[in-house]
């Protein structure tokens, strides 16, 4: 008889990918439903997507919207959205490294455009519901009838789905918020396990019930785009993206110049998110700041940033902070 397998967030991690479809043995009748998250972090998005689209030629491959793909998407359309700017700061320069074609360069072949743009926000057989994250506490027509308005419900929810007693009409199958092992529950079945935080990556067969795992075996180090002029180690994308920063108690707010995954150049705004006039320099070269980046949308990213650059200007100070630590996905227990 056919079955159905369901595998989890897969992240870049293209040899635990490989090793799992080859674990689980699946048949030309079988179905496989991957719940997005294909990319971001880990060392081969494009071998990802270059692995699916060969098994898709197979097999009946249904392929889920991660909110990774949405920011990649609105990242390659239009780079000041609020999703794109949060890409990288995500994990997208992994992403961009695996398409590079030389430094500070990067190409997306029309077929993976064409497969990023095709995803689905979900799908569902006759017992279960499958999307990448969570769902609202509604009823799952509602949800379907009016899918435009709940996609950043299904793309990334994490605690108010999970602590959620609503009760749904059928399973909800999801990833998006890392567990130690994969979570079955009465109304929901959760299969991110971290493999790109050196957790495993799973898959369950909906027919038996079987859980198929695969670890990971290597350390994952941080993988950045690359800039074409050294000594940079990363390439620095011009974009405005909110800071917030705790200075002895006091917030502060600001935003960015420019970016990428080690550090920012930033001013700091006014209540009216206006640049104030250069003065006394709020921040001291060399203290180290916590904060956090990134719009409420997203979620805020939190870091801790040493202030290695000061310059006045005559529309204000400018703030070079490079990243002790970034913490954009955290692991089980944490929220993000």
């Amino acid at each position: 008889m056919p079955k159905t397998y369901v595998v989890g967030d897969i992240h870049g991690m293209k040899d635990e990918f490989v090793r799992l479809i080859k674990h689980m043995a699946p048949g030309s009748d079988d179905t496989i439903i991957l719940l997005g998250d294909y990319i971001d972090r880990g060392p081969d998005a494009k071998g990802v997507v270059d692995f699916i689209l060969a098994l898709r030629e197979k097999m009946k491959v249904i392929c889920l919207l991660g909110n990774h793909e949405q920011m990649f998407i609105e990242f390659f359309q239009n780079k000041n959205t609020v999703y794109a700017r949060s890409f990288i700061m995500n994990g997208g320069g992994a992403t961009l490294q695996s398409y590079c074609t030389s430094p500070g360069k990067y190409d997306i072949p029309q077929s993976h455009s064409q497969f990023f743009l095709s995803l689905l926000p979900f799908y569902e057989n006759e017992n279960y519901f499958f999307v990448h994250a969570g769902v609202p506490d509604l009823p799952l027509d509602t949800i379907k009838k009016n899918i435009s308005l709940h996609i950043n419900d299904i793309l990334w929810l994490r605690e108010d789905f999970i602590c959620s007693a609503y009760k749904w009409e059928k399973t909800i199958v999801h990833g998006h918020s890392p567990v130690l092992s994969p979570t079955i529950v009465p109304g929901r079945i959760n299969l991110d396990t971290g493999s790109v935080f050196g957790g495993q990556l799973s898959a369950l067969c909906l027919d038996t019930m079987e859980i198929i795992t695969c670890p990971t075996v290597k350390k994952i180090t941080a993988f950045f785009f690359k800039d074409s002029r050294p000594p940079r180690r990363a390439y620095r994308f011009a974009g405005e993206i909110s800071v917030d920063l705790l200075i002895n108690g006091q917030r502060i707010t600001g935003k960015t110049i420019n970016y990428n995954e080690l550090g920012v150049l930033m001013y700091t705004t006014n209540a009216d998110g206006d640049t104030p006039a250069a003065g006394v320099p709020i921040l001291k070269k060399g203290e180290i700041v916590n904060g956090t980046i990134g719009p409420k949308e997203t979620g805020h990213i939190p870091f801790k940033a040493k202030v290695v650059r000061i310059e006045e200007k005559p529309t204000g100070n400018l703030y070079g902070l490079e990243f002790i630590s970034l913490s954009p996905v955290g692991l089980p227990g944490k929220s993000r």
